[in-house]
């Protein structure tokens, strides 16, 4: 008697399995998905944050709608089925547009939203201000039996149309990611947005003035070592305006525990000028010395090497 009523139960179970697996497989949607990118405002990445406007289109068949009306008909959430997606990496994006659904005759179901606001930006600056940045809107499913097909629409904005600056947008495009562990395997799609930064900015703000102290750091070469006090003051001075300069820098990224490209120009600009005051404090001492001659010759040198130094403080930066 036991053993009858364990294989009946185990009959139930696989009966009630495969039921609710046909109707899982009858229930599943696929869902047509398209972005519309109108503008890209801002691009923070000190913040890490990107600010956008753009317009997601969803579009699927719903055999349970055919001709439930006879027209097209705007409808709520609540009267259809809905795709319950998020957009994973979102900030502060507003809707602005009714939560509404275009129900076609056929079963056709159309829903359009656009959206407003802030994404979290991941990016590294390690290149920076020679770097790219990857702008990403991580659209996820929560239900599991539904999946999205990728959909461009025929419309496209130009990148010069957008309202950044700063930035140079190269193109878009999108992807199913699949398999990706911070989504759980649910159905996923990123959109994806290549940004340049444009380098003039910190060429004409940062390094041409950088390059000038560092240059001025250099007079003492060119003064005759028995000027003590002139070298010395060049030398003190070109250090304290690089210091003081480093501090108007220090908002343009934010504290990281990596050195990226500016500040190995940086840092290697403040060696030289360091190096240069204290060529400044040798020469001095071998004046001193009663060694003029040789004071001479160690300035007349230094007016070679250190610009060859400097060279390669440059090519460090920015080339390789």
């Amino acid at each position: 008697m036991k053993r009858s009523n364990f294989i009946l139960l185990i009959i139930s179970v696989l009966i009630f399995y495969f039921n609710s697996e046909s109707k899982t497989t009858d229930n599943s949607k696929e869902v047509s998905i398209s972005i519309l990118m109108l503008d890209v405002i801002k691009i923070d990445d000190a913040n890490q944050r990107s600010t956008i406007d753009f317009v997601v289109r969803l579009n699927w068949e719903d055999k349970e709608l055919t001709n439930k009306w006879k027209e097209k008909r705007l409808v709520s959430k609540d009267e259809i089925w809905t795709p319950e997606i998020q957009i994973f990496n979102e900030y502060s994006l507003e809707k602005k547009l009714k939560d509404q659904f275009e129900v076609s005759p056929g079963g056709s179901v159309l829903y359009r939203q656009r959206f407003v606001g802030e994404i979290n930006l991941k990016h590294n600056f390690s290149e920076f201000p020679l770097d790219d940045a990857i702008v990403k809107i991580q659209i996820i499913s929560i239900v599991p039996d539904m999946f999205f097909l990728e959909k461009k629409d025929s419309i496209e904005v130009e990148p010069s149309g957008y309202s950044i600056s700063g930035w140079k947008i190269h193109n878009e495009w999108m992807e199913i990611i699949l398999n990706d562990e911070r989504f759980r395997n649910l159905p996923n799609i990123t959109y994806f947005i290549s940004a340049e930064r444009k380098i003039n900015y910190y060429i004409w703000k940062i390094i041409i003035p950088l390059a000038l102290i560092v240059f001025m750091s250099w007079l003492v070469f060119w003064v005759d070592p028995i000027h003590i006090g002139a070298q010395l003051t060049v030398g003190a001075t070109a250090m304290l305006t690089i210091i003081a300069y480093q501090f108007t820098l220090s908002e343009l990224i934010p504290p990281i525990s990596y050195l990226t490209r500016l500040d190995v120009f940086i840092l290697g600009s403040n060696i030289i000028v360091f190096l240069a005051l204290l060529e400044a404090i040798l020469t001095s001492n071998l004046v001193s010395q009663e060694k003029k001659s040789i004071a001479r010759k160690v300035d007349y040198f230094a007016r070679f090497i250190f610009p060859v130094a400097y060279a390669a403080v440059l090519i460090k930066s920015f080339w390789i």
